[in-house]
């Protein structure tokens, strides 16, 4: 309160001289009802910075809606911890209210620390804002623990980069991201086109609930098929991969390995086949966590590039859809910079949320439904409010990085 004195004394000396002369006694008279430190704390107030930011877009066209704005909420870890990746999400969203006839949405940013907590004191602190919608979170594990409390405060939750799985299944939680089961029968069904398989290896990060997700899906698609397979675990934290080789000691040596680990991983266990095995054809599949089309972190890693591996993508900048294309261009036009998927998934998101503050009441059991949205990511909110996922990409490890498969 001291350090503020110096500060208000002449404000208010300024502003006592400014005054018209029949206002000037008047001011006075306030100021002695006032002892100087409740004055200070009183006015102190309009100097506190709030936590979260409000965003404005003042280069906006779109014509703000006769209704009372709804307030949309960004948040998330990733966007926190990489200020560019925070940046090309925010960027996405006013791009996507943008290109909306009317707006009904006001945004709001609510970032945070990789924490233990750090997700439920996210979401205590926008329902206390006031969100009425909640977009973002990068993780099940950041969703787990605040699962309940979406439909709890009847606030809808749409993720960008979590598919829905059993832990986090739950009324007003959303995904732009497929289920894990169809990128497995897609990647499957791409790779047992080109090539027939008699010795699969499954290589699961155990201690990994996404990694575990898509062991479940693996093991129940190769099943279906008929398809023998041997399955063996490890873990992210000190991973013992040595005891990968014998599995390449035998005379029947694996032809498709499936990497169901983080990018790291993957290519320290590609990198330690190829050191310490003979030569031998090997198909190896991956998951999202090997990268996109502009990050690459599983080749990146790679001691020897000439591998044949592949993985499935849902959004890829190689995507040819005109309307895909037209939103990079449009990004960087106005942005003059470079969008990332962050910035697709976000427009796409952005422009549901609005048609569903648009309207004047949501059904309990989907409050999405009348939505009928289909986004230039091949996301699709029909008109009953369910989703559908038109988009999926197979994408192909080459010796000049990520590539469409043919």
């Amino acid at each position: 309160m001291k350090a503020l004195t110096p500060l208000v004394r002449p404000l208010a000396k300024i502003y006592k001289q400014t005054l018209l002369p029949g206002l000037s006694n008047h001011f006075t008279r306030i100021l002695s009802f006032f002892s100087w430190p409740t004055f200070i704390v009183l006015f102190s107030t309009i100097l506190i910075i709030p936590e979260s930011i409000a965003i404005t877009d003042p280069t906006s066209t779109t014509e703000t809606s006769h209704l009372s704005p709804k307030k949309l909420c960004l948040t998330g870890t990733s966007v926190k911890t990489s200020p560019a990746y925070g940046e090309a999400f925010i960027n996405g969203i006013k791009l996507g209210l943008a290109a909306e006839e009317e707006n009904h949405t006001t945004t709001e940013v609510h970032f945070f620390s990789p924490s233990p907590l750090g997700s439920i004191k996210a979401v205590e602190k926008m329902i206390t804002a006031g969100c009425d919608g909640i977009i973002g979170f990068d993780s099940a594990n950041d969703i787990i623990p605040v699962r309940d409390l979406f439909n709890k405060h009847k606030t809808p939750l749409i993720s960008l980069y979590t598919p829905i799985t059993t832990e986090i299944n739950r009324p007003y939680i959303y995904s732009m991201q497929r289920p894990i089961e169809d990128n497995v029968k897609h990647i499957l069904n791409s790779v047992f086109t080109k090539q027939k398989f008699k010795n699969i290896l499954l290589i699961t990060s155990i201690d990994k609930s996404r990694m575990r997700d898509y062991q479940k899906a693996f093991t129940q698609a190769l099943k279906a098929r008929n398809q023998p397979f041997t399955d063996t675990n490890i873990t992210e934290i000190n991973p013992t991969i040595e005891n990968i080789i014998p599995f390449f000691e035998k005379d029947n040596k694996p032809d498709l390995v499936v990497l169901l680990t983080r990018s790291s991983l993957s290519a320290k266990i590609v990198n330690y086949i190829q050191q310490n095995t003979q030569k031998h054809n090997t198909t190896f599949i991956g998951t999202v966590s090997w990268g996109s089309s502009k990050f690459q972190p599983f080749f990146d890693r790679l001691k020897e590039k000439e591998i044949t591996a592949y993985f499935t993508r849902q959004n890829t900048f190689f995507d040819p859809d005109p309307d895909f294309q037209a939103i990079i261009e449009q990004y960087r036009s106005t942005y003059h910079k470079e969008p990332m998927v962050i910035s697709l998934l976000a427009y796409d998101a952005a422009r549901i949320f609005n048609r569903y503050f648009a309207q004047a009441s949501h059904p309990q059991r989907n409050p999405f439904a009348g939505i009928n949205y289909h986004g230039v990511t091949g996301v699709e909110f029909n008109a009953n409010g369910n989703i559908a996922y038109h988009k999926l990409f197979t994408m192909k490890v080459t010796p000049d990085g990520y590539r469409l498969s043919e």
